[in-house]
């Protein structure tokens, strides 16, 4: 399945929350699972859902950070580990997640967009 990732400028997740010090580092054309107590791995349903974060349809709009389409694999989770002061189960449900996001196994990055 294709999906759309946004990362840092160095290839590393970007949380809604925030960039942890031990983020996931993704590598173009290899598949990538998510880090010991962490993930699923989350990408974007389409461009438009990536484009309204990006551009700050969520309250602030964000630099330095790169996108990607990607190859997905589903995951069966239905929760995502969450870096609140600990790791945290949250559910997707709860709305720090925003519109269109799908939770992955495991993601291959596949070509840089703009």
């Amino acid at each position: 399945m294709i999906a759309f990732k946004l990362t840092n400028e160095n290839i590393r997740s970007w949380g809604f929350w925030e960039v942890a010090p031990g983020s996931t580092k993704y590598v173009i054309n290899r598949w990538i699972k998510p880090i010991k107590k962490q993930g699923p791995l989350t990408v974007f349903k389409n461009y438009s859902d990536l484009i309204k974060f990006r551009e700050g349809e969520y309250g602030y709009s964000m630099g330095g950070v790169r996108s990607f389409i990607c190859e997905i694999k589903k995951s069966r989770a239905k929760k995502i580990w969450c870096s609140l002061g600990g790791p945290t189960k949250i559910s997707t449900k709860l709305p720090c997640l925003p519109n269109g996001t799908i939770l992955c196994s495991s993601v291959k990055l596949l070509k840089e967009i703009t």
